[in-house]
């Protein structure tokens, strides 16, 4: 199987030339953090042509502007893979092989006996089986990463879709490749992880060793969620941590915006206050 490297500059562009070059069922084998790149580019993508049809020797291919001819003897070329469609004929082949191989073992009759002939040492009859048997589990495995590959790329494009910035998904799928050590990685867990080591957070208002009063101010564009985290953390500081709670709504401008958030107080049975400026909050601090 033939492998590709692309220079790129972000991941948007690498998938963007890959799909055009090779087509959507191009697999991604691997992709690395490059730094000080002269011609700027910030990762290298190795791909694989799904159908394996390109017989050429892997090369180096750069998104932007033709690459320096001393690239092609500082790139160390990765060793050939075979293809999907070939890996999946392979196995079938060799699990026929071993239903022959068991058939045939069954069905044989008992040699006669002969006193005149010299026995002659035989290796094992489930020596084939046991090579056999490695074979597959090697094929498996490069299965596995093919698969991973494939789920990588859809990850990505979701992930693009859902206005994740471009350079943090860049960032975040480059340690997801180098996170991957275990064929049986759960690609979403793992990329939930690294978004919780990246995510500065701190601990929970009721969890501070203090008597005195907490405030937690929660501000944000619309539509990010406010009203949600506060109705979350306002239930967590009630029911798990048996705080006292109130509400204050500043939001005097959204349609329907106090009254979502003074539906939540009702339901909860705390204190509610609006207010529109900064003296009104003063004075509902002090009311609650």
């Amino acid at each position: 199987m033939n492998i590709r490297k692309y220079r790129v500059k972000s991941m948007a562009e690498g998938l963007a030339r890959i799909k055009l070059e090779l087509g959507d069922d191009a697999v991604i084998l691997s992709t690395t953090k490059l730094h000080n790149d002269p011609e700027g580019a910030t990762l290298e993508i190795s791909v694989a042509p799904a159908d394996d049809a390109i017989a050429s020797v892997p090369s180096t291919r750069r998104i932007e502007g033709p690459r320096p001819e001393a690239r092609l003897n500082a790139q160390s070329e990765p060793a050939p893979q075979p293809g999907v469609g070939d890996l999946m004929k392979e196995i079938g082949a060799l699990r026929s092989e071993i239903r022959q191989m068991r058939l045939d073992r069954e069905l044989r009759p008992p040699l006669a006996a002969a006193p005149a002939a010299k026995p002659r040492r035989q290796r094992p009859a489930y020596t084939d089986a046991i090579r056999a048997g490695v074979r597959l589990n090697r094929l498996s495995r490069v299965r596995s990463e093919v698969e991973f590959a494939r789920e990588f790329s859809a990850l990505y494009d979701s992930l693009l879709k859902a206005g994740v910035l471009e350079s943090h998904l860049d960032e975040l799928m480059a340690d997801l490749m180098s996170a991957k050590t275990d064929e049986a990685m759960n690609i979403g867990r793992e990329l939930e992880r690294l978004v919780e080591r990246r995510v500065e957070t701190t601990e929970a208002l009721w969890h501070q060793r203090t008597q005195l009063p907490q405030l937690a101010v929660f501000v944000g564009p619309s539509g990010v969620g406010k009203t949600t985290a506060v109705a979350k953390v306002a239930g967590q500081a009630l029911f798990s941590a048996q705080r006292r709670v109130g509400i204050i709504c500043t939001d005097v401008f959204k349609v329907g915006g106090v009254y979502q958030l003074e539906t939540y107080a009702d339901l909860y049975e705390v204190p509610f206050r609006v207010a529109s400026d900064i003296r009104e909050v003063r004075a509902a601090l002090v009311d609650l």
